[in-house]
């Protein structure tokens, strides 16, 4: 018994893991946040505001934790780590390309419209407001 929940305490972690390391969390990051509508609906639990460089790097990602919610935020996007040898995340004026990651369907929506168009990467130490649509 014990061996077989130890068995699936590993195969989790293997899990949580692979899907942690998508993102390289860096030492320079923007940050944004706003109001997020699918089809003017509400966001729901579970899904996922991602930003990919448009190299398709991803860089940043939100999971709504609410039932519904039409906000996303405070969601950090990282740049490249200049100590680094490998490109790790976005550099100065990479344009992002903003997707809706919908969990119950397992599919990504380009936003619409975002009320910052293009939205260019550049380390910052304030929060941007970034409204979307999908």
């Amino acid at each position: 018994m014990r061996r077989g929940f130890l068995v699936l305490i590993m195969a989790l972690a293997a899990v949580t893991s692979a899907t942690a390391a998508d993102i390289v969390r860096t030492p320079v990051w923007m940050t944004i946040y706003g109001s997020a509508t699918c089809s003017g609906a509400a966001l729901f639990k579970g899904d996922e505001v991602r930003a990919y460089t448009a190299d398709g790097l991803l860089v940043g990602r939100f999971a709504t934790a609410a039932d519904t919610s039409e906000k996303y935020g405070f969601m950090p996007i990282y740049g490249d780590d200049p100590q680094s040898a490998a490109k790790d995340g976005a550099i100065g004026g990479d344009l992002l390309r903003i997707v809706l990651y919908r969990a119950s369907e397992g599919t990504e929506r380009p936003a619409q419209h975002m009320t910052v168009d293009p939205l260019v990467w550049k380390p910052a130490t304030k929060p941007q407001r970034v409204d979307l649509m999908f």
